[in-house]
């Protein structure tokens, strides 16, 4: 059975969203990564919503800081894969 944070929660997530996005831009220099990196911590958000609604925005920047690291891997992890086999 599928499970949905309680709507405050996600208004309370949502109200953060410009701050979300500006910290993902400060992480990612290409604007399209970083709103990857933005829909990637709604994703999260929706799927593991934090337990506790206090600190919301500590929550948040692990979670951006998180997406951003893995996007950062998987991106180092294709360029190499390619120059292996250039």
């Amino acid at each position: 059975m599928e499970t949905t944070p309680p709507a405050p929660i996600l208004d309370d997530l949502l109200a953060h969203a410009s701050w979300v996005r500006a910290l993902a831009r400060t992480l990612v220099a290409d604007a399209g990564a970083a709103e990857d990196v933005v829909q990637e911590t709604w994703v999260a958000a929706l799927e593991n919503p934090p337990a506790r609604a206090e600190n919301l925005r500590g929550w948040l920047a692990t979670v951006v800081r998180n997406a951003a690291r893995m996007r950062g891997r998987g991106a180092g992890r294709r360029k190499a894969h390619e120059a292996l086999h250039a």
